[in-house]
């Protein structure tokens, strides 16, 4: 998911549009809304943890 926030920095001026701290873009998981790296899973996008969480286990090798 895409998730805009405003992270001014109290510059002192007025905030135009054009300011790059007004819509800071951030990439989040869909599941957590962490923002580690995200994975396309499922037509979602899913961290790591979130895309394990999802998976089955096939099999289980034990020792």
């Amino acid at each position: 998911m895409i998730r805009l926030e405003n992270e001014c920095v109290d510059c002192g001026m007025t905030c135009y549009s054009s300011c790059p701290y007004r819509e800071v873009v951030h990439h989040c998981c869909d599941e957590c809304e962490s923002e580690e790296k995200l994975y396309e899973f499922e037509g979602k996008e899913l961290c790591a943890a979130c895309v394990l969480d999802r998976l089955e286990v096939a099999y289980d090798v034990r020792f």
